[in-house]
């Protein structure tokens, strides 16, 4: 081998072990950024030069860096993750509708409804006490008004949920925008044949953002680009994003869907599928039960009251306003509410007649079809229960999630993440290696000089 290929070798070893030190650097530099893979520099044999002795070595180069990272386990941790966000988006949201009961309390609706019929039974022991009229007519205001805010607060944690909804999906199409950017960025940066390892991190970053939002599987293209797929629907491909929208559907609910499509996402993970479910079925559900208890509570109240004559001598009065049928317009009728006379104990007008007012007190205990054979207590303690078990299941769903996610997450972090004790190893393997190089530049130059003295 001549002095010429010494200096050759030591050369290129010194310009691979710089660029395995800068690498090593840049680990360590990076070893607690969100979302950074460790990076390795292959290191191969250069090509050996043929002689007629034999092949003999040329020393070593750089074949590129490398990013340690498993895509599989991306994808299970998507996956996963993305399960955690719908669980835990449908238990935050339960609790608020739970809160917004007040349940169990002596102020909750469900003892306001016990009051209202311990207020007729009240009567039905003095059906001439103008003081159990009034006393009557007061707990019937409080029910009205409880069944008004039940509705309202339903009506306001639906329309925070669908500005959540909007704002994620926002947020998606902010992300779905940057990962083509990405893409154009990448496959701009890898025309030479190099990795892009750092624009490669930060689009995995954001596919984990947006697994959060929704279900998402992506697909990496020859020139180093990926697919992504939201659901089933294509949102990013390339350096082309769709633009996600929200829209009302048939049934008064929500979807999410491609802009100026007819395309619907089906979204069954994440916080856009817990959102869609909230606001399309979950919230309009609990509404629905509410006023079916409001309705059951006008139509039965009034069809036994019509045929009651008050202390004016006149029947056919309604104790509830007919037109008001749901918890957000239920309210007492015009005569009830004007004047305590106007409330009926009886059936014949006799002094001492209480017939109405026990069999208005009697229908706490029973069942009415409307209600699905449940009384009008256990109607809203039945939807209070059903409230209570789902945010049991979903939170216990979510906490197993947080058990899986978590474990995951360690696993990645074990597999792509750095290891400041372990890159500091590589650093002293380098810098002995780029030493040793270096004084490999002194060998041949003290031969060169040795040679000239020769001269």
């Amino acid at each position: 081998m001549s002095l010429s290929s010494m200096l050759s070798i030591a050369r290129t070893a010194l310009g691979a072990h710089q660029q395995a030190l800068d690498t090593t650097a840049h680990n360590i530099a990076n070893a607690s950024r969100e979302g950074y893979t460790r990076q390795n520099l292959r290191l191969v044999a250069e090509t050996p030069l043929s002689t007629p002795l034999g092949q003999i070595g040329r020393g070593v180069r750089a074949d590129g860096i490398e990013r340690l990272r498993d895509q599989f386990l991306d994808g299970t941790f998507r996956r996963e993750s993305s399960t955690l966000s719908r669980f835990s988006t449908l238990a935050d949201t339960l609790r608020q509708i739970e809160s917004m009961f007040g349940e169990p309390t002596t102020d909750g609706l469900a003892a306001t409804i016990d009051s209202f019929f311990s207020a007729f039974s009240d009567l039905a022991n003095d059906p001439a006490s103008l003081t159990a009229r009034s006393a009557l007519q007061q707990i019937s205001e409080q029910l009205t008004q409880r069944l008004h805010q039940a509705a309202g607060s339903m009506d306001d944690i639906s329309s925070q949920r669908l500005e959540v909804l909007r704002d994620s999906v926002g947020q998606a199409n902010t992300l779905t925008t940057r990962i083509a950017e990405l893409n154009r960025s990448i496959v701009a940066a890898e025309s030479t044949g190099q990795p892009a390892p750092d624009l490669r991190d930060e689009r995995d970053l954001l596919l984990d953002q947006l697994a959060e939002l929704g279900p998402v599987r992506s697909f990496e293209r020859e020139d180093g680009s990926i697919a992504v797929i939201l659901g089933e629907t294509s949102v990013v491909d390339g350096a082309q994003a769709e633009t996600l929208t929200v829209k009302a559907n048939a049934n008064g609910g929500f979807v999410v869907g491609l802009e100026g499509s007819a395309v619907t996402v089906d979204l069954s993970g994440g916080k856009l599928g817990a959102l869609v479910e909230l606001t399309g079925s979950v919230i309009p559900n609990i509404s629905q039960q509410l006023d079916q208890i409001a309705a059951a509570l006008v139509s039965e109240i009034n069809n036994l009251h019509r045929t009651g004559i008050n202390l004016n001598g006149v029947s056919g009065v309604d104790f509830f306003d007919p037109a008001g049928v749901t918890a957000a317009t239920i309210s007492l009728s015009l005569e009830v509410a004007s004047s305590i006379s106007s409330i009926a104990a009886g059936t014949s007008g006799a002094p001492g007649d209480n017939s109405l007012a026990l069999t208005i007190a009697g229908l706490r205990d029973q069942k009415l079809t409307i209600l699905n054979d449940l009384t009008i207590g256990d109607a809203f303690r039945s939807l209070v229960t059903s409230v209570g078990l789902s945010i049991r299941d979903a939170s216990q769903l979510a906490s197993s999630q947080e058990v899986v996610v978590s474990n995951l997450k360690a696993q990645r972090e074990a597999d792509h993440g750095v290891s400041v004790d372990e890159e500091l190893i590589n650093l002293i393997s380098n810098q002995q290696a780029f030493s040793a190089a270096a004084r490999l530049v002194n060998v041949a130059d003290e031969m060169v000089q040795e040679v000239l003295r020769m001269v």
